[in-house]
């Protein structure tokens, strides 16, 4: 991946979390100490350690050492005002179908819409054209990310002994985002059809194992912002699934992947046969970890 690359994941990656844009919203303002930015958040210590990490490179220290926005946290400001200033002009909201909608709401869900609606067209006409490999190549770039901040998820809670709602909640959303990519690159590398099915079927079975949680978290606390500690052999079972995903990831993500005007996409018959593997014993760590955690699977 090149610089380029990487600044673009940086920003979309901390834009599309709220905490991370109102601490990017909060040192825009000016620069604040760790403690300024625990206290406004009202998030525990861990959690907050997190979403700095992932906002790294668009945020640094000043000679005080207090947070302030990098040069590319000031351009993921300017690009988070020009989504938010035209929604600042005329009312706050819509009513729709009786129901009333901020207009942040709308614009993004009519965003979201129109990029539904291009991945279909881009489908079909990378069918219909010799860019196919761009459009696999763009996806799969596109996916690197999701599936690396699951990994960097899991591996908070590993560390710290304690499965937050709100990080599993983050979590959710990475998987289901990935398991959309993943349609898309089923429909656009049908040679390795088998391959990915068996990729996705991993993934789904990790999700489902993260929904069992969130519902473990809910019954104990009655509360959608209640943890979970998780014992030692609760984080041993835990890091045997993030080890499987980081292998998926390195066998997945050591292709050669080349997008732009002479786009080129290598994806090895050992490449995928290894990702099966790692994924093959996700699933085999995922059907036993439900007894470590004391859940009763339910289909």
């Amino acid at each position: 991946m090149d610089l380029e690359e990487d600044l673009y994941n940086s920003i979309f990656t901390a834009l599309k979390h709220p905490v991370r844009r109102r601490i990017l919203r909060m040192l825009d303002e000016g620069a604040s100490t760790y403690s300024e930015i625990l206290k406004t958040l009202g998030v525990e210590t861990g959690f907050l350690n997190y979403h700095l990490e992932s906002l790294r490179g668009l945020i640094t220290k000043n000679e005080e050492q207090r947070y302030c926005l990098s040069e590319f946290g000031e351009a993921a400001i300017r690009l988070m005002e020009g989504v938010e200033e035209p929604v600042a002009r005329g009312s706050d909201s819509y009513v729709l179908l009786g129901r009333r909608f901020s207009k942040l709401r709308v614009l993004l869900s009519a965003v979201l819409v129109m990029v539904v609606l291009s991945g279909v067209l881009v489908y079909v006409n990378y069918n219909m054209s010799r860019n196919r490999d761009n459009a696999l190549g763009w996806t799969l770039l596109q996916s690197r990310g999701y599936i690396g901040e699951s990994s960097s998820i899991l591996g908070h809670f590993i560390e710290t002994g304690i499965v937050e709602y709100e990080g599993l909640q983050v979590l959710r959303d990475d998987l289901h985002q990935y398991l959309r990519l993943l349609r898309v690159v089923k429909s656009l590398d049908q040679k390795h059809g088998d391959h990915w099915r068996e990729i996705d079927e991993a993934m789904y079975s990790l999700m489902d194992f993260t929904g069992e949680i969130r519902r473990l978290i809910k019954d104990g606390g009655g509360t959608n912002s209640g943890n979970l500690t998780i014992q030692a052999a609760e984080v041993s079972a835990l890091l045997e699934v993030k080890e499987d995903l980081d292998s998926v990831y390195a066998s997945l993500y050591s292709a050669e992947i080349v997008v732009g005007a002479h786009p080129k996409v290598v994806l090895r018959d050992s490449i995928m046969n290894s990702a099966v593997n790692a994924a093959s014993e996700m699933e085999d760590h995922l059907s036993s970890i439900y007894d470590v955690f004391n859940i009763e699977r339910i289909r």
